[in-house]
């Protein structure tokens, strides 16, 4: 049974010329649909969306540091993730402190 609350499907046939996609495994289509997507969210639930990436991001950060670095400890792995984050020269000069080395 069809339903009404489905959007209209867009007539996405080729990209334009020079397009390229966000990401190399997903298709014009399957980005142009998300992007219909998006544009459909109010502030809110696109602000939701964006902190939830982010949070993930920092996830997959903090477990790749915990793998290269099993013997640090909370703190060190915290100044490994502003490094990573922000850049060492930058954490370095802001906290005034010089982090360990990789």
């Amino acid at each position: 049974m069809p339903r009404d609350d489905l959007p209209t499907p867009l007539p996405f046939s080729e990209p334009p010329p020079g397009y390229r996609t966000q990401s190399e495994d997903t298709s014009y289509w399957a980005e142009r649909l998300w992007f219909e997507h998006l544009r459909t969210l109010d502030p809110r639930e696109t602000a939701a969306l964006v902190g939830a990436a982010c949070r993930m991001m920092d996830e997959l950060l903090l477990a790749g540091l915990r793998r290269e670095h099993p013997s640090a400890d909370k703190g060190e792995l915290e100044w490994r993730v502003a490094a990573r984050k922000y850049g060492r020269e930058f954490v370095e000069r802001f906290t005034g402190r010089t982090l360990p080395r990789p």
